[in-house]
């Protein structure tokens, strides 16, 4: 065999071989490759389930406070509504015609238990129809009712007082102590008509 022949069979031997080389490269790279695309693929969709977990728990967590902030809401305008209702129902009290009003006022006072001299205290819109006449005509059965020049803050009706005890019989004190059974009986009535609407 010449010079020549082995060169040649070298140069063969040695084509062959880097061709096999190559061709052996390329697949690596081809698996390589395909093992990349296959973890960022699977990345990829560990990523997207987890943004959508995080973004459906968020989802959830804004619909509760959402929710809550509109029972808030709601819980907050039917007190308002409520005081509101129990405020116009002083003033319409308060607001009765002289007569009506003076008969109120008589039967709160006759509902009195102290005895004795009692004095009255009314408030400066009250002036001129709680009088000392009708406190004498609602005055018996060992009672006797007295106007006193102090006036009460409260909102009609009065303040009884004698040896000591005081019993506050205004409108809006009577409101006051009433407002946790008047929210009992108002607020299905509320939540009612909050479903019709």
């Amino acid at each position: 065999m010449s010079l020549e022949s082995i060169a040649a069979r070298i140069r063969e031997d040695a084509a062959n071989e880097a061709a096999g080389l190559v061709e052996a490269a390329d697949s690596e790279r081809r698996s390589a490759l395909d093992e990349a695309r296959r973890r960022l693929e699977e990345e990829f969709a560990r990523d997207l389930d987890r943004v959508a977990r995080n973004a459906s728990e968020l989802e959830a967590r804004l619909r509760f406070h959402a929710a809550r902030e509109a029972d808030r809401m709601v819980e907050t305008e039917k007190r308002a509504l409520l005081d509101r209702a129990i405020t116009n129902a002083v003033e319409r009290l308060a607001g009765l015609p002289d007569a009506e009003y003076g008969e109120l006022v008589t039967s709160i006072l006759s509902a009195c238990t102290m005895e004795g001299d009692i004095d009255v205290a009314i408030s400066e819109d009250d002036a001129d129809r709680i009088t000392p006449a009708l406190l004498r005509k609602a005055s018996g059965n060992g009672r006797n009712f007295r106007l006193i020049p102090e006036r009460h803050g409260g909102r009609g009706g009065v303040i009884m007082s004698s040896g000591g005890v005081s019993f506050n019989a205004t409108f809006s004190m009577l409101a006051s102590l009433e407002r946790e059974r008047l929210v009992m009986e108002l607020a299905p009535m509320l939540a009612d008509s909050g479903s019709r609407g």
